[in-house]
Parts: C-alpha cells; sequence; structure tokens
C-alpha cells in the first residue's frame, strides 16, 4: 500500500503516458503516428546495424536516411503551420509529397551547401542541428511546467503542503535545495578549474555556479508570501541537478558516446506530455468526440502554455509541429551516432563536444534563462504569477505539527478513539452538506468531537482566526 504522496506522483505519471499514448493513437492524430514511428524506426535500426554490424552502411545510405528524416521533419512542421486546418488526407498527402520531393532533391544534389556564419555546411545537417536544439528548449520550458502541473495536481500539492496552512514565503524542502545548491557550485568550480576541458564546457562551469547563487535567493526566506511559486521554482532547480551530475561525470570521467538513455526517456516521456497538453483537452480521449482543442480551450476557463499556439494552428497542426520536431531531434541523433559529420563540428566554440554533451550545456543554460525570466514575469505580468502560483487546498483546518504530536501520543495512550472521532468526522461532513441545502449553519470541525482531539481543533481554529 503506497503512501498518499506516492500515489499521487504515480497517478501523475501514469495519466501523462497514458493520455499522451490514447491521444495519438486516437483517429485525430493515428496517421501521423504510423508515419513517424515508420520513419524513427527505420532511422533507429539503421544506427544497430551501424553499431553491431562488421561492414556496416554506405555513406549514400547513410545520407538518403538523413535526408527522408530530415524531410519528414520539415513537412510535418511545415503543415502543422500552414495546413492545421485541412483535412487529414490533405496533410498527409502534402507531408507524403514534401518529403518525396526534398529527400529526392537533398539525394540527387549529394546535399545542399549553404554558409553558416561563415562556414559552409550541408543544409540537411543544419536542420538537424537547428531542431536539436530547439527541442532541447522545449524540454527545457516544459520541465518547468511539468513541475507545476505536479504541484496544481488535486492530491500532490495538497499532501505536499500539508500541515502548512500559512503562506509564508517558505521554500518546501528548502534545505534539500541548499544542499544541492553547494554540491552544484563546488562541481561547478572543479569542472571549470580542470585542464583541457573544452571552451563550451568551461562556460557552462560559469553557468552552473551563477545558478546555484541564484538559486539561494527564495531559500533564504527574504520573501514574505507566493511560497508555493518559490517551491515550484527550486524544485525546477533541483531537477537541473541531474544534468549537472551528468555532466560532471563526463567531464570527469573523459567519456564519450552519442547515445544517453536517460535523456532518451526523459524526452519521450516529454513528448508525450507536451502533446498530450496540446491535444487531449480537444480530443477529450473519446469523451466528446472530435470537438477541436481550439474549442476546448475557449470553453474553459484553464490556460496551458500551449494555449495560444493551438488557437492560431489548431490541435492537429499544434501536435504535427511537435512531432516535427522531435523527429528533427531524432535525426541529429541517428546522424551523429552513425559517424556522419555535424555543424557543431565546423565551429572551433564546439567542434571537440560530443552531441550529449553539448545537450547538456545547452539545457542548463537555457534552464538558467527560464529560472531568471521567471522571477522577473512574476514579478512583472499578473497573468504569469497566477500560472506560476497555482492554488492549493491546504486543508487549514488539520492541527498544527506540535498539536499533531499530541493526538498521536493522546491516541497511543487510550485518551482518543482516532476510529470513533473518524467515523463522526465523516458522518458530520455529511450533515454539513445536507444543512447547507436548507441555509443551515454547519458545525465547526471542533465541535463535532469531543475529549483532547476536539479541544485542539477549537484552539486551532482561534489561532487561524
Amino acid at each position: 500500500m503506497s503512501t498518499y504522496l506516492e500515489s499521487a506522483l504515480w497517478d501523475f505519471i501514469k495519466t501523462i503516458l497514458t493520455k499522451g499514448i490514447r491521444t495519438l493513437k486516437s483517429p485525430r492524430f493515428f496517421p501521423y503516428t504510423v508515419f513517424l514511428l515508420l520513419i524513427v524506426i527505420t532511422g533507429t535500426l539503421a544506427t544497430f546495424i551501424e553499431e553491431f554490424s562488421g561492414s556496416g552502411l554506405s555513406d549514400n545510405r547513410k545520407n538518403l536516411l538523413l535526408y527522408i528524416e530530415i524531410s519528414a521533419a520539415i513537412a510535418f512542421i511545415s503543415v502543422g503551420m500552414f495546413l492545421g486546418r485541412a483535412r487529414i488526407i490533405l496533410q498527409m498527402v502534402s507531408i507524403v509529397g514534401i518529403v518525396g520531393l526534398m529527400s529526392g532533391v537533398f539525394y540527387d544534389k549529394h546535399g545542399i551547401l549553404i554558409t553558416v556564419f561563415g562556414k559552409e555546411t550541408d543544409l540537411a545537417s543544419s536542420l538537424a542541428a537547428m531542431l536539436y536544439v530547439l527541442w532541447i528548449g522545449i524540454i527545457s520550458f516544459s520541465t518547468y511546467s511539468l513541475i507545476r502541473d505536479l504541484f496544481a495536481s488535486d492530491i500532490f500539492g495538497t499532501v505536499l503542503f500539508l500541515g502548512k496552512p500559512e503562506d509564508n514565503g517558505e521554500v518546501m524542502f528548502k534545505w534539500i535545495c541548499l544542499i544541492l545548491a553547494g554540491i552544484n557550485f563546488s562541481l561547478g568550480y572543479m569542472i571549470y578549474t580542470r585542464d583541457g576541458i573544452l571552451k563550451s564546457t568551461e562556460y557552462t562551469a560559469i553557468i552552473i555556479m551563477i545558478s546555484s547563487i541564484i538559486a539561494i535567493y527564495p531559500l533564504i526566506g527574504f520573501q514574505r508570501k507566493n511560497d508555493v511559486f518559490f517551491t515550484i521554482l527550486s524544485w525546477f532547480y533541483m531537477f537541473t541537478t541531474i544534468r549537472v551530475f551528468l555532466l560532471a561525470f563526463r567531464t570527469f570521467s573523459d567519456s564519450t558516446g552519442e547515445t544517453s538513455y536517460w535523456d532518451t526517456l526523459f524526452s519521450l516521456f516529454i513528448a508525450l506530455y507536451t502533446i498530450q497538453n496540446a491535444a487531449a483537452k480537444g480530443v477529450k480521449l473519446g469523451q466528446k468526440g472530435d470537438q477541436s482543442l481550439e474549442e476546448e480551450l475557449l470553453e474553459g476557463e484553464r490556460r496551458g502554455i500551449f494555449a495560444g499556439l493551438a488557437i492560431l494552428l489548431t490541435d492537429r497542426g499544434l501536435v504535427l509541429l511537435i512531432l516535427g520536431i522531435v523527429m528533427g531531434f531524432h535525426a541529429m541523433q541517428v546522424q551523429t551516432t552513425m559517424g556522419q559529420p555535424n555543424i557543431f563540428q565546423e565551429f572551433e566554440f564546439t567542434s571537440d563536444a560530443d552531441i550529449i554533451l553539448l545537450g547538456y550545456e545547452l539545457n542548463l543554460a537555457i534552464s538558467l534563462f527560464i529560472y531568471v525570466m521567471s522571477l522577473v514575469l512574476f514579478v512583472l505580468l499578473p497573468t504569469f504569477r497566477r500560472y506560476s502560483s497555482p492554488n492549493i487546498n491546504r486543508l487549514p483546518w488539520l492541527p498544527p505539527y506540535n498539536d499533531l504530536k499530541l493526538v498521536i501520543g493522546g491516541i497511543k495512550d487510550g485518551e482518543i478513539s482516532w476510529k470513533g472521532d473518524a467515523m463522526k468526522f465523516i458522518v458530520g461532513m455529511g450533515k454539513d452538506k445536507i444543512a447547507a441545502k436548507f441555509g443551515r449553519k454547519p458545525k465547526s470541525v471542533g465541535d463535532r468531537f469531543g475529549g483532547v482531539w476536539g479541544n485542539m481543533m477549537k484552539k486551532t481554529t482561534k489561532k487561524d482566526k
């Protein structure tokens, strides 16, 4: 039997997974899912052949795989942006047409060369790199949104803030965050002072140290309210610690490699989260048939981070856009895993960094930007303030911690019959609902019970008043 907190966390994760998968399986999005899986599985199988087969694939076949996948990514994005309101059949015909045309042109000309920052590089490789960076940015922003939604969930936030009835601005688990900030600062300094590190890693070490210093601000307790916002912000910082540890491990162990199973799994989870955020309200998973996300968002009071884009592109357009970026991210991973050159190798700043290391560095830089901008927007924009500080039911009628200790002691000593009092409370709640229908005043929680528990509840109620 799990605790409330464990059950609430698992329920939150399970909801994202099931809703995301069921959204992609729904008739409204299933054709895109099949096309995406066909392209991605083909590329993934090719990397396994390249990695475990002695002969491997020829350069022409490697290039063809890259051209097809990056063409599919651009096709999804283009159709999502410009044909989001069209019928599915027209969208699919357009996607197949764009993929065939673009990949054919790329392959026939053996790539299209362009100049980027004075460096000549392949267009397909440049597009893959751009979408790779864009998806890392989406992962960073979605991580903040994910933590915010976790706190806004009915059970998790309530259980987490149990026994904290007053908004005094104090961050939950601040000592853990403070310890992690100290560890991260130390790791950042150790990385910065290490000989022979890459220039990009050196700058990332500075970012880690700056982030650690800024993260201490809400932990000191200058703020007198908005504990929900500052707790969400601090938890977002604590989540970046995973990337700091992974970056430190790769730096100190001098390990390399183009595959990170953690990043792959987390990317899949974030993809499902963004997709269900963008489309689940429109699909309602069979409850409202084909009602579009645009109509659902206009009817509902809650506005997610995808609300504006969804109204502009529709739910199908937005899902196509997300899937296209995911495909571009995967194309970059396939490209580097198969040993093909990428645009990052053309620049001195990142020439020796592997793609996984670059991903960590980009994520940490974007995370610092999100942290700082969240503080600024929280002060300046009431809309963001409401979004980033969701209402939480704190159950103020529960006794403070010290009083609760007396209650537990009373139960142990036999002074309080918790089974009888719990039954009185449940019955009393039902009576209150009936009384409210007839306009009668319900009894207070303290009046419902006698003995030690009732006296303490009355005392707590007086304190709150």
